[in-house]
């Protein structure tokens, strides 16, 4: 079984008293519905769908030092997929076209970061880009090419990178500090080569910035697709079929904004939502 097309999926951490889990929204509704509960989430953060339609959950804290977890989409059951001593902590996670997911693992500490890809058959997983050591990733998005975004935050609000890995593991920063203050917090690829990343903007309110394959003057720019309003301490990015943009912000819930005009609206809000974290939808 797989949930229908369009259908938002919500990793909350602070859902259900404390222990989390995952909800399903209506995109047209906002309806909430509890996936899955329980079991063995502690502190889910991140949240993909593969190809096959197998729903993936990270979660910080899942068998001591965090790990990942398969939902059924038809019952909510859930099934332990890959856990480490060595990569701890997941995040943000994306699905590639091999049937894997790319996840950021913060590690131990900030500047250990690491970006891994993981086999859904075996759990075993392997470095993306091994010699870097991000700061604290937050987030990872694949594009059309296989390219992976890492949205990289400093917690000192100075020097948040936006980092572009090609197939081939080469790393390189194609953004940081972009505009100054920004603190990538989400990723997410969207339509011409374009990424979009959610920032929990320094000493200002939240935005959603947009990042053009060419750079301009030798820098890639942001362009500001919306600020403020609803997006008061936004996390998660993701790009429905017809374009629109979503956000979850930890304070009010699932927000639609309008890639061409930035105009936000509220989805869905309140209800089970206690600190959502991570956003997908269902192709």
């Amino acid at each position: 079984m797989s949930l229908p097309a369009g259908t938002i999926l919500v990793a909350d951490p602070d859902a259900f008293g404390g222990g989390g889990g995952l909800i399903a929204v209506d995109p047209a509704t906002g309806h909430q519905t509890a996936l899955a509960t329980g079991g063995n989430f502690v502190d889910p953060s991140g949240v993909a769908i593969t190809m096959s339609g197998t729903i993936v959950v990270s979660d910080r804290g899942a068998f001591g030092d965090g790990g990942l977890i398969a939902v059924d989409p038809g019952n909510g059951q859930q099934t332990k997929l890959s856990a480490s001593t060595d990569f701890h902590r997941p995040m943000g996670m994306a699905a590639d076209s091999n049937g894997q997911v790319v996840v950021a693992y913060l590690g131990a500490g900030e500047g250990v970061g690491k970006i891994m890809r993981v086999n859904l058959v075996d759990g075993l997983f392997h470095a993306v880009a091994p010699t870097v050591a991000f700061m604290n990733p937050a987030d990872v998005a694949i594009d059309q090419s296989g390219n992976v975004w890492v949205a990289d935050l400093d917690t000192s609000g100075a020097d948040s990178r936006l980092h572009r890995i090609d197939a081939g593991g080469t790393d390189s920063v194609f953004a940081h500090n972009e505009p100054p203050g920004a603190n990538y917090v989400g990723v997410a690829a969207a339509a011409q080569d374009h990424i979009l990343v959610a920032s929990q903007d320094f000493h200002a309110a939240g935005s959603v910035l947009r990042f053009g394959p060419v750079p301009v003057g030798g820098q890639h720019l942001a362009a500001t697709v919306s600020q403020g309003g609803e997006l008061a301490s936004p996390f998660g990015i993701a790009v429905e079929g017809n374009g629109a943009i979503l956000v979850v912000d930890a304070i009010n819930g699932v927000i639609r904004i309008d890639r061409s005009t930035g105009t936000q609206a509220t989805v869905s809000s309140g209800g089970m939502f206690a600190g959502p974290l991570a956003i997908t939808v269902a192709s």
